[in-house]
């Protein structure tokens, strides 16, 4: 029989281990000072993802609308792909859906750790390179020899008014390394939602 201080340690180490994974941290943010924060709870927002692979723009629209209904928004999913970084056409399809606001967010892979030793793996704007050679592009996971890269995704998230087109608030974050793509996105879009939530936006 496990003794009671025993059981207690379990239980609290597992309350740390929760706590840690419920934590929706940023690791950047920027709000504009120039705008009020205001409310858009029970408002229209278009909700938009940029992504190389569809499968993970789609997975993550899906996600951030699930996300911004729990906190009372009313999410529209963008029909077709949109840079993430043109504020005006963001506002433009917003207007065209009806929407007060665009919530937007770039996904890319994020490296964080390879099993195989004596390789470096860097990724850059263009590719990414290791030993002697580069490579243009960014797979879901490169194995190297008897090893194979793990990592999670990064994701800048954006906040447009419609009306003006105005930058309201923007963040970085990145999930963390599991297999799973959609526990990834969902743990990604939560911490953006969240931030822009807790920042006012929301």
């Amino acid at each position: 029989m496990k003794s009671p201080s025993l059981i207690g340690l379990a239980c609290a180490a597992l309350a740390v281990l929760l706590s840690g994974c419920a934590t929706n941290a940023l690791d950047a943010q920027w709000s504009n000072s120039q705008q009020p924060p205001v409310s858009l709870k029970g408002a229209r927002v278009l909700v938009l993802c940029e992504a190389n692979e569809p499968v993970v723009r789609q997975i993550c629209q899906d996600k951030l609308a699930t996300e911004l209904t729990a906190l009372g928004v009313v999410p529209v999913k963008a029909s077709a792909p949109l840079p993430a970084d043109a504020a005006d056409r963001q506002a433009a399809a917003g207007r065209a859906a009806g929407a007060k606001a665009v919530f937007s967010v770039s996904v890319v892979p994020d490296p964080t750790e390879s099993s195989s030793s004596g390789v470096s793996v860097g990724f850059g704007l263009g590719g990414f390179g290791f030993g002697h050679g580069s490579f243009g592009g960014v797979g879901v996971t490169a194995p190297l020899g008897e090893g194979r890269i793990r990592y999670g995704y990064a994701g800048n998230g954006s906040l447009v008014d419609v009306d003006s087109g105005t930058l309201l608030w923007t963040a970085k974050t990145r999930s963390r390394s599991v297999d799973n793509v959609d526990v990834q996105l969902e743990y990604l879009t939560r911490s953006l939602a969240t931030g822009a939530h807790n920042a006012g936006r929301l």
